[in-house]
């Protein structure tokens, strides 16, 4: 018989993430921030998208000052008026610059943000996600 899993007491690898690409929208502030320094901590890059410049800036600063630089690059982007062109434009600048995207944590403060997220990723019946 197999232990069954606790998260409130596993022990994660320090670099558990390492090379790893993930996207957290919400970055700037609650729990897309506590994300993503947690992530980067585990030796993630993380792509900090959000509204807010000023509180992306400082998660920034805060995860280069504890992890190192390129461990963060920040996107504003406000995920509430984006158009579908923006999107296109959006995954297709992190394909260029990463060529993938490992993960993507959805913490934005208009919960409805994510249906059109969703739907940019994985359009229905494509069979896989850009």
């Amino acid at each position: 018989m197999s232990e069954k899993f606790d998260p409130r007491t596993a022990c994660t690898a320090k670099d558990e993430l390492h090379g790893r690409v993930i996207l957290i929208t919400g970055a700037g502030s609650g729990i897309g921030r506590a994300v993503a320094v947690s992530c980067a901590g585990h030796g993630a890059t993380v792509l900090l998208l959000g509204r807010n410049a000023r509180q992306l800036n400082e998660v920034h600063a805060q995860i280069t000052t504890e992890c190192g630089d390129e461990r963060a690059t920040i996107v504003q982007f406000d995920l509430e008026n984006a158009l579908a062109g923006d999107y296109d434009a959006l995954f297709g600048a992190i394909e260029q610059r990463y060529q993938r995207l490992d993960g993507c944590c959805t913490t934005p403060a208009c919960s409805g943000s994510w249906r059109q997220l969703n739907t940019t990723m994985c359009p229905p019946g494509a069979g896989s996600c850009r």
